[in-house]
């Protein structure tokens, strides 16, 4: 599994978990600004405020 998948993986995780996550809790588990933006980017999250991100499910 490459690493943008992995990480890819990783966010929806941690979104499913809590619902709404801030950039610095994807950071602190190795998730990169740059496979959030690629996330936003294709629809696969939302960005509903500047500081947090939810699953678009």
């Amino acid at each position: 599994m490459s690493k943008a998948v992995s990480q890819r993986m990783g966010a929806i995780c941690l979104l499913r978990a809590n619902g709404i996550v801030r950039l610095s809790e994807f950071r602190n588990m190795g998730i990169t600004a740059a496979a959030i933006s690629r996330m936003v980017k294709d629809g696969a999250m939302v960005r509903p405020y500047l500081e947090a991100l939810t699953i678009n499910a």
